[in-house]
């Protein structure tokens, strides 16, 4: 076979919805009589609908709804799927190096996504959550019922606030979307198993760095969606910029009281993976 005609490598690294549709749209066109190789890398063996993620959290669905079998997914084409954390790749070498092996390619389409961007705030991302993955939002689970816990045992009125204080940083469609959700499992949780717990002692807050929230979309949206929240319980923090994070506080730019907190949800951001 000669250069020009021996089968072509494609190898697409990532299968979140830019990855894995590229893929399976490379194998509808070509064909199965296309001698091209196409195979499809990431570290999970699932792929997960984003959208929904939210509601996972609150327990209005249950996270393995969102979870996919890349395989199942992948039956029945000619697509090779290869679990592995992608370690590097070499541009002129046209090889991608995996955690077991290394694979040559021809085409290369990269597919990461992107990771959560804290813009040189060390102190808030050791201490911040997020909210990208299926693990997520076990951890965040886990974590808001150990806040509980020790609240229930605190003596102490201000520690006790500040366990049950819940904020969540960027006002955003992530953002918004997030709080709510935070703010209905919180609620609930204190309902259901948490009575003797005061609703009045439970805050939830959203951060936003801007004057108002959902900064991509019409005003009148916007300023409803305030509403809406605001009716709810959440206290929407406007022009409010994060600074750092200190001995239990988020520390604020400009003259604003620093927020005695313990969980803190980052949604302020992404870059590039």
């Amino acid at each position: 076979m000669t250069e020009k005609t021996k089968a072509k490598k494609v190898v697409v690294l990532g299968a979140g919805f830019g990855g894995l549709y590229t893929a399976l749209r490379l194998d509808k066109i070509l064909g199965k009589a296309s001698p091209a190789e196409i195979t499809l890398v990431d570290w999970n063996h699932y792929h997960l609908f984003t959208p929904l993620l939210h509601e996972a959290l609150s327990g209005v669905i249950h996270p393995s709804l969102i979870l996919t079998p890349i395989r199942r997914i992948l039956h029945g084409k000619r697509i090779n799927f290869v679990r592995a954390r992608i370690e590097a790749i070499d541009l002129e070498a046209k090889t991608v190096s995996l955690n077991e092996t290394v694979v040559p390619y021809d085409i290369l389409v990269i597919g990461l996504g992107s990771v959560t961007a804290f813009y040189g705030l060390d102190a808030v991302r050791e201490k911040a959550l997020q909210l990208k993955t299926a693990e997520d939002i076990d951890r965040l689970h886990r974590h808001v019922i150990n806040r509980f816990e020790a609240a229930i045992e605190e003596t102490d009125p201000s520690r006790r606030k500040q366990l049950l204080t819940f904020a969540v940083v960027g006002g955003g469609c992530t953002g918004v979307e997030t709080v709510s959700e935070v703010h209905e499992f919180v609620s609930y949780l204190r309902e259901e198993q948490y009575a003797d717990l005061e609703p009045s002692e439970v805050r939830t807050a959203l951060i936003e760095t801007q004057d108002r929230v959902l900064p991509q979309m019409d005003r009148t949206l916007s300023r409803a969606s305030v509403r809406r929240m605001q009716k709810l319980g959440i206290d929407v923090m406007l022009n409010t910029r994060v600074a750092g994070y200190e001995d239990g506080n988020l520390l604020f730019a400009g003259a604003r009281e620093p927020l005695p907190v313990d969980t803190v949800v980052w949604t302020a951001g992404v870059r590039v993976n």
